[in-house]
Formats: structure tokens, C-alpha cells, sequence
């Protein structure tokens, strides 16, 4: 059996599948599934402390998936209620915001503050025109059932073979850089500076994930081992860290109580919150 199938996109989410099947000896068959179009994002906004100022630094918080993207899902409670991954990451990112802007020391933003989709690729590119100096993106997991026992948060940093792909990393490598002292893209000084540049986002980003798992211990379930690294292209910018949290996983009940509670979502928020805080003040010494 043959099959064919087309994807088209369009503004940047998915209008249409096709899918044309050519069973031997039968007549071809087509069949089309239409999806909701993309809702546009707006650039987002930037919330800060009343007493905040300008040069504090920006962090981005990713809320995953968004719209028809619906990630994990599971079911929950007594009536069986479907639990989609795109609304826990969204609330758990606004409580981070909230509790950021509470503790105050950083800008936030948020790449998506409703049920909006925004293709992954965007999302870095999104996080560096607005200057951020780290980014956290939010992820709940799943698992086939309860009797696989899996259970805790999870952080991740990029996998060493994602680097150094897509359109932000050529900004890095010095493309588009000419006369008056800037090193031309393709040379050797040009790579060895690129190299250096995605060691130290690479240093920066496993120290930002040291200092989640730090302020984690003792106050949420955690997997073993709790920092991993994978090829996520939402942690692909090379103009500064990245990490993406995984708060636990929607099919196990404790998990799933925690991030359907706003006290649990509250508990989440406040370690990531203080673990971004110290990781930009332990940054600032070093500059220092």
C-alpha cells in the first residue's frame, strides 16, 4: 500500500492534510481534515515591578503548544475530565510572571499570554527580538497510564548536536559583518568566536538549570535524573540560555493534582522563580 501525503501551511499553522491512499486492486480514496487556522500573536508585553527599572534583565517564559496544539493530554478526577497540556503550561507561566513581577529584580514576557498558536521554530526568534537575556520554556508530560509509574519534573538544556542551526545562530557566526573591526562571516576568527559564543550560552544554560533543580530539592517530586539534555528547537537561540521544564506528568494523580491546583502551580512558580533570580545575580558577579 502507497501513501501520499501533503501538509500545507498557512500563516504559519496548518490549513489542510491531505491524505490519498492507493489500496491494490480499489479504487483511490482521499480524505481531508480541516484545522482551525492560527490565531495571530501579538508581540508580547513586557510586565515588571512598579519600582522596576529598564536594564533589569528580561526573562521570556514559553508556555508549549497553544491553540489546536494540544500536547499531553489525560484524564482527571472522578468525572473523567480531559486535561490538555497547552492550558496547565499556560497557567503555570502566568503564575511565574505574577510571582516574578511580586518578587520584582527582572522583566518578564510571555510568548503566548492565551490559547494562541505560535510554531515552535518562532518562538526563540520571537524571545531574541525582544532582548531576553534567558528563557524558560513550560511543558507538562504524559505517560501510557498510571501502572507506568512515572512521576516528577524534568529540566532540559540543548542537546551539543542541536547547535548552531537556524537563521539566529548566523548572527552569532558573523554574517552580515563587514569593515571596521567586525569579523566577516565564514572565516576562521568568525568560527572559533561562534564556538565560544554556543560554550557559553551551553555554561550559562546548565547553570540556570542547576540553579531550578537547586531551589527544586525538597519541595517537588523530581526525576532521576532531573537535568537531561534534548534536541527541543524552541532551546536552539545561541544569544542566551534556555531551558525547558517538564512540571510532571498529567496521568499520574499526584502530579496532576499539583498542577491543577492554583496552590501547586503556586509552589512551581515560586522555585522557578527564585531559581531564575539567583541565576542572573550569580551572572552579574561573574561580570564583576
Amino acid at each position: 500500500m502507497a501513501w501520499i501525503a501533503a501538509l500545507a501551511l498557512c500563516g504559519g499553522g496548518v490549513a489542510a492534510v491531505l491524505l490519498t491512499m492507493f489500496p491494490p486492486g480499489r479504487a483511490m480514496a482521499v480524505y481531508r481534515r480541516d484545522l482551525p487556522a492560527a490565531v495571530p500573536v501579538a508581540t508580547p508585553s513586557v510586565a515588571m515591578a512598579g519600582d522596576a527599572a529598564a536594564g533589569q534583565p528580561l526573562l521570556v517564559i514559553d508556555p508549549g503548544h497553544g491553540a489546536f496544539d494540544y500536547g499531553a493530554t489525560a484524564t482527571h478526577g472522578a468525572n473523567g475530565a480531559m486535561v490538555m497540556e497547552k492550558n496547565v503550561a499556560l497557567s503555570l507561566a502566568i503564575a511565574l510572571r505574577d510571582r516574578l513581577v511580586a518578587l520584582g529584580g527582572v522583566r518578564v514576557a510571555l510568548i503566548r499570554e492565551d490559547d494562541s498558536f505560535l510554531p515552535v521554530e518562532y518562538r526563540p526568534r520571537m524571545a531574541e527580538q525582544l532582548g531576553a537575556a534567558a528563557l524558560i520554556s513550560i511543558h507538562v508530560d504524559s505517560a501510557p497510564g498510571p501502572a507506568s509509574g512515572a512521576r516528577g519534573a524534568t529540566v532540559y538544556t540543548l542537546s551539543p548536536s542541536r547547535r548552531g542551526f537556524g537563521p539566529s545562530a548566523k548572527r552569532r557566526s558573523g554574517q552580515n559583518r563587514g569593515a571596521q573591526g567586525q569579523v566577516a562571516a565564514g572565516t576562521e576568527i568568525a568560527m572559533i568566536l561562534d564556538d565560544l559564543a554556543w560554550r557559553q550560552t551551553a555554561f550559562e544554560s546548565a547553570m540556570l538549570a542547576q540553579a531550578v533543580e537547586e531551589e527544586a530539592r525538597g519541595r517537588l517530586a523530581l526525576r532521576t535524573p532531573f537535568a537531561r539534555s534534548a534536541r527541543f528547537a524552541v532551546l536552539s537561540s545561541p544569544e542566551f540560555p534556555a531551558i525547558l521544564f517538564e512540571a510532571g506528568y498529567l496521568g499520574n494523580a499526584e502530579d496532576a493534582d499539583r498542577l491543577l491546583s492554583p496552590e501547586g502551580r503556586g509552589e512551581i512558580a515560586d522555585v522557578l522563580a527564585r531559581a531564575a533570580l539567583g541565576f542572573f545575580a550569580e551572572r552579574e558577579r561573574w561580570g564583576e
